[in-house]
């Protein structure tokens, strides 16, 4: 019936990650006391919540009643919680105005359906509160508070009953006596119990799951047998079957329980309590996911709930209206200043500007190691970017290096090969460089005229012109070696940077037809593209170098 599969609850801290469960793998029959312990802040509680549907995960599944708990939505949660659990706090959480009838039946309310009387009555008698329905909780001992809770839990008729520290407020008799009303009703339903009280969970459970450090350490039911021999002794007692006839050893262990103060007692049939690894539960899913019933409560109720609400502290109430005053106050003013943000700043710059070439690229950050990647922007996004903002948007193609113990990153490919072997030109000019960081594809039909063809351009294509040889084609002969255009600006930046000195305008001899590598791929350069106005834009930086530029 309910089923955790590697389960991984993660708190994002100043420390780093915090792992509440790493990896918790579970499975529970659909009825019996089951017992969570473990120290503090070993996983206990979370996994009471994760279960409860409290708290979400972020790893692995929880399935109860063939229902994968990750797929809910927050309204869907809250209708698994009305539907299949019952819950008991340690503090019981009643509501100081209602009546104890009131504080039980409105867990029925929010199934939306009306309370059978007799069925209450039987109820109140089975927890042991019968003729204190029209008490409040004022009126109640920590126990009665309690047993008024478990009220509450079963009036539904929930599948599973979580108590999250029961007998936590509670004196050694009564936290016995609420353990015991558990343990019956162990008998019909899935009871999950976290407690520190290893001696009481020894003494009722039917299994034993210890938690440490968000993990299983170990998992134990537990039996009970008919002893077999005359006495049997533990932290507290010394049990002595009636009528026996004690050896030697059993007389000693007896005069040494009554010296170090045990109670002894004497029964007709004593009963132990054995230990076994949990074997392998077999996970039953019926054949039609379960459906749950949605939460809802009267409006009459409602409104009752939230006045009587208002009464509670009321300085906390006239602080709280004033600190939000004041919170409403600032937001506004933030939003007001954020209008003006760098972002919206630039979208005006772009939508309002006349530019000729535009550069976008993404990355994303994770929340949890704060380090940030780029991605490649698809063919959808360019579309609707171009759209929106009346540039034609196409993708930049990045070479890739491997660096950094074999990471793939983002980098600038150095130009190499048999005519680029050597840096001759030490001056240092900014403008011309032996790096390419990319490749663009261009669609000769209808952006690209020269020798290859004088095509028709409408008013947004590029018309960029071939100066030199002819427009690459997707199968060019050569066997090792791919056929490549590039720009004007590139053939000028090699022919500055490796020979030294700027070649005359529209000379491109240095470059042409020659073989250039980049990223260990060999490329024959049979076409040079004129790249419009950037040669022209950036010109006067071909006479400055480190020195001069600001």
């Amino acid at each position: 019936m309910l089923e955790l599969l590697n389960v991984k609850k993660i708190y994002v801290t100043k420390a780093g990650l915090t792992y509440a469960l790493n990896g918790v793998s579970l499975n529970f029959e659909e009825k019996g006391l089951v017992f969570i312990a473990g120290q503090s802040g070993s996983g206990k509680t979370t996994m009471l919540n994760v279960i409860g549907g409290l708290d979400g995960i972020e790893e692995g599944e929880i399935i109860v009643n063939g229902r994968e708990l990750s797929s809910l939505t927050d309204k869907e949660y809250d209708a698994y919680r009305n539907t299949f659990v019952g819950f008991i706090f340690q503090e019981y959480n009643l509501l100081p105005d209602y009546t104890v009838e009131k504080n039980i039946c409105i867990a029925n309310e929010l199934q939306g359906i009306e309370t059978d009387k007799e069925y209450l009555k039987q109820l109140l008698e089975k927890v042991g509160i019968s003729g204190l329905e029209k008490r409040m909780p004022s009126q109640l001992s920590g126990g009665q508070k309690q047993r008024v809770a478990i009220a509450r839990a079963l009036i539904k008729n929930p599948s599973i009953i979580m108590a999250d520290e029961p007998t936590g407020a509670l004196d050694s008799v009564t936290g016995t006596q609420v353990i015991t009303m558990l343990k019956k009703l162990s008998k019909e339903k899935l009871v999950i119990v976290v407690s520190h009280d290893m001696e009481l969970a020894e003494q009722y459970a039917d299994r034993i799951i210890r938690i440490k450090d968000g993990k299983v350490e170990s998992d134990t039911i537990l039996t009970d047998k008919q002893l077999i021999g005359n006495v049997y002794e533990n932290k507290t007692t010394f049990t002595v079957k009636s009528r026996a006839k004690l050896s030697s050893d059993e007389q000693v262990a007896l005069a040494k329980a009554i010296e170090t103060g045990k109670e002894v007692e004497i029964k007709d049939t004593v009963i132990v309590r054995e230990k076994s690894e949990t074997p392998k539960i077999k996970p039953v899913r019926p054949q039609k996911p379960a459906k749950f019933i949605n939460s809802k409560m009267k409006l009459k109720s409602s409104f009752e709930l939230g006045v009587k609400s208002l009464k509670v502290k009321p300085l906390r109430l006239i602080f709280t209206i004033l600190l939000s005053a004041i919170a409403f106050a600032v937001f506004g003013l933030f939003d007001t200043i954020a209008a003006f943000s760098k972002s919206k700043i630039a979208e005006d710059i772009i939508e309002n500007g006349e530019y000729s070439s535009i550069s976008i690229s993404a990355d994303y950050t994770s929340s949890i190691s704060k380090r940030s990647t780029r991605f490649s922007l698809d063919d959808s996004f360019m579309q609707e970017i171009s759209q929106n903002s009346g540039y034609e948007f196409r993708p930049i193609y990045t070479f890739n290096a491997e660096k950094n113990n074999n990471i793939s990153i983002v980098a600038d490919t150095v130009a190499s090969g048999p005519l680029f072997s050597k840096k001759e030109n030490e001056s240092g000019d900014l403008y011309y460089s032996n790096a390419v960081n990319g490749y663009v594809e261009f669609d000769a039909e209808t952006e690209v005229t020269g020798e290859y063809g004088n095509w028709t351009l409408d008013k947004d294509g590029y018309n960029l012109k071939i100066l030199k040889g002819t427009y690459p084609k997707n199968t060019d002969g050569y066997v090792n070696t791919y056929s490549i255009g590039i720009s004007s600006y590139l053939a000028d930046s090699l022919t500055h940077f490796y020979s030294g000195s700027a070649a005359s305008e529209g000379d491109y001899s240095f470059v042409f037809g020659k073989e250039i590598t980049f990223n260990k791929r060999t490329f024959k350069i049979d076409c040079i593209i004129d790249c419009g106005e950037i040669p022209k834009r950036y010109k006067a930086l071909a006479y400055s170098n480190r020195d001069n530029v600001d």
